[in-house]
């Protein structure tokens, strides 16, 4: 009995050097390996869509080019020929923007334009009534769209609460007076102050 035990043992013991070895070598590098395999598969992943992008390059240069072009080319400000002109354009976007986001224009003041190095600020004094429906899109078209305007020194007033149907609290009308500003670039004919 002590050989078949001696013999039990030996194997038993084999067998538990055999799972250490797996456990301890094969099982990790096996791990490691499919580790590995999902790696160079993302990796891959990656390279297509960058390949794709960089076939894109010439088309998205020629893009930015010709946004370059249109925002060099009075994009971003008024592109009236003079200040004058400027400031009746600013009155009626203003005016145009308020009755799309179903404000109502009160009054307008020009303020004296004033050069700023390479153009002229042209701006406007601004009193309006709005609801709190209709005055986020007002402002958001404001400053959202070309040419860019400015603008500065907001001041809402609410003018009472109301209540809606069931309790509900309605839209609150506004007294809103903003100074919106443009810029005119001055161009190399010269852009002529109007005062």
């Amino acid at each position: 009995m002590t050989r078949i035990y001696s013999k039990t043992l030996a194997l038993s013991l084999l067998l538990l050097v055999s799972i250490a070895v797996v456990e301890l070598l094969a099982a990790p590098l096996w791990r490691l390996y499919h580790g590995n395999q999902q790696i160079v598969g993302e990796l891959r992943d990656q390279l297509d869509r960058y390949t794709a992008i960089a076939a894109t390059r010439a088309d998205t240069q020629r893009l930015v080019q010709r946004l370059e072009e249109h925002l060099a080319q009075d994009g971003l400000t008024l592109d009236q020929p003079n200040s004058g002109r400027a400031a009746a354009a600013l009155q009626d976007r203003v005016k145009t923007l308020a009755d799309a986001a179903g404000a109502k224009l009160m009054s307008t003041r020009m303020l004296p334009d004033k050069r700023e190095g390479a153009f002229h600020r042209v701006a406007a004094q601004v009193g309006l009534r709005a609801t709190t429906d209709s005055l986020g899109p007002l402002l958001l078209g404001l400053e959202g769209d070309f040419p860019y305007l400015f603008l500065d020194q907001l001041s809402i007033v609410s003018r009472g609460r109301r209540r809606g149907r069931g309790g509900l609290e309605a839209s609150v009308p506004l007294d809103v007076k903003m100074e919106i500003t443009g810029y005119l670039r001055v161009k190399s004919a010269g852009v002529e102050a109007s005062k």
